[in-house]
């Protein structure tokens, strides 16, 4: 009788130098092994049962060893699939029979001890981790593709107040009054700009509701002002006659996100902070109320703090500590022109005819679509992206100079969305040094140096310097 070891390669022996990492998985099943000896001659094997950590994993035979040798290591003895029903309460860790076994290396991981062990490499995820490092936390970042990859990078890039859920509306403020000197804070340019955001209507109706908006706003600190259709045709002169008015806020703007990264990089690495990019993290281990230590396929990090900033892939990570977060994935698209002289410096919403646009800091124009689901919609429906064209001729009917010019490119970004369309930030019941910092549906650009700083007030502090209540986790608990 014999165990076979098997070659885990995380990508293709070229992009790791050649070499692989030694990996055992013991037998599961009788089943799976019968599968595994049937192809023992062939070069790879996709397991299709890691629906999990490893999504299409090559498995790679290398043939016979010692039964001894693996009595040494820990093996893992099953996946669990993200897809499972067999779930525990919102926020309640799960019995440890319906946990998953812990994947170990054959050689033992480097271990590396940090105050802070924020897992995200989006802005929030590097807010956090620059004001942390700021006040003198050992902080790490783990980010699974390069800084930025993921929503962060693929973003609209606005920085807007108005028209925010009048509970997230303080945080919003808050995180605009932190942009506003984020350049000098981070010592380089993030191309932040206070150029307004103007939400347009198109029907009478419309007009009617941001009126309403408007005195709420307004009683909520926040100002904005209504723009009749004269007022608004000076601001924007290439607006069709559709638009009838609109709403303004001229203390909103936008940014670049790929600065906007950039920036916080550099400004956490020069106060001593440790990033990780590539480096994804595979598990936890778990000892009471705490998370001890959060594993790589090289490294053991053990944390005072672990903050969980993955954006769309939180509430996986979620599972592996026995938390549910109520996360859906949910694709935005975004499309850009070659340069254009638009003459409208700030960002524009038609919410009736969902799309907006906005100029970039290089002359192009950067426009899609916006979802007009309710947000127990964006939770049960399935998102379909809109062609191009059909986007391209809305937008058109609104700003005719737009039908006309070169499409240069189209991307896809993923938005991590909860029931309510409100981040979930702060503790999970039972674990008492893990934190959340996801669920932004789409927000999370303008409020990342808001949540950031308050976060690190948390965690240095005990008390954020913002109120979180609004945003926490047992809200969905208590509405169950």
């Amino acid at each position: 009788m014999f165990v076979t070891p098997l070659d885990l390669w995380r990508r293709s022996p070229h992009e790791q130098g050649g070499v692989p990492r030694l990996w055992y998985l013991n037998p599961g099943t009788q089943e799976f092994w019968e599968r595994v000896q049937k192809r023992a001659r062939v070069a790879s094997l996709w397991d299709r049962d890691r629906q999990s950590a490893f999504p299409r994993t090559p498995l790679l035979i290398t043939g016979k060893v010692e039964r001894a040798a693996c009595e040494t290591i820990s093996l893992l003895t099953s996946i669990e699939s993200p897809l499972s029903q067999n779930r525990a309460p919102m926020g309640k860790k799960r019995n440890s029979a319906m946990r998953r076994e812990r994947l170990f290396d054959l050689h033992p991981r480097e271990v590396v001890d940090t105050d802070v062990m924020v897992i995200g490499g989006g802005i929030v995820g590097l807010a956090t981790a620059y004001y942390l490092a700021k006040r003198g936390r050992r902080v790490a970042v783990l980010e699974r593709s390069t800084f930025g990859f993921e929503a962060s990078g693929r973003t609209a890039a606005g920085v807007r107040q108005q028209g925010r859920d009048l509970r997230e509306l303080p945080l919003a403020m808050a995180s605009v009054a932190l942009w506003a000197d984020l350049d000098d804070e981070l010592q380089d340019q993030t191309y932040y700009r206070r150029s307004g955001n103007i939400f347009i209507a198109v029907s009478a109706d419309e007009m009617a509701k941001f009126q309403a908006a408007t005195e709420q706003e307004r009683s909520a600190g926040l100002y904005v002002e209504m723009l009749d259709r004269d007022r608004l045709k000076h601001m924007v002169p290439s607006l069709s006659d559709r638009c009838l008015g609109g709403k303004h806020c001229p203390s909103d703007g936008m940014a670049e996100p790929w600065a906007v990264i950039r920036a916080l990089v550099a400004a956490i690495t020069r106060h001593g902070g440790r990033l990780y990019p590539n480096t994804e993290a595979l598990d936890f281990v778990v000892q009471g109320d705490r998370v001890v230590s959060v594993l790589t396929d090289t490294i053991e990090f053990r944390p005072e703090v672990t903050v969980n900033a993955a954006g769309p892939w939180a509430a996986l990570l979620a599972t592996r500590v026995g938390v549910t977060l109520p996360i859906r994935p949910f694709p935005a698209q975004l499309i850009e022109t070659e340069q254009v002289e638009l003459r409208c410096d700030g960002f524009l919403v038609f919410p009736g005819e969902a799309v907006y646009c906005r100029p970039t800091i290089s002359g192009c124009i950067h426009f899609g679509p916006i979802s007009v689901l309710t947000p127990r919609d964006v939770m049960k429906s399935p998102s379909q992206l809109s062609p191009v064209a059909q986007v391209r001729t809305k937008i058109a009917s609104l700003i005719p100079a737009l039908g006309g010019v070169h499409i240069r490119r189209a991307w896809m970004g993923l938005l991590d969305v909860t029931p309510d369309t409100l981040p979930i930030i702060g503790p999970v019941p039972g674990l008492s040094n893990y934190i959340v910092a996801a669920g932004f549906s789409g927000h999370g650009f303008g409020l990342g140096p808001g949540v950031g700083s308050a976060l690190s007030a948390l965690i240095v502090d005990g008390r954020p310097s913002i109120p979180l209540q609004a945003f926490s986790l047992s809200r969905f608990a208590s509405a169950q």
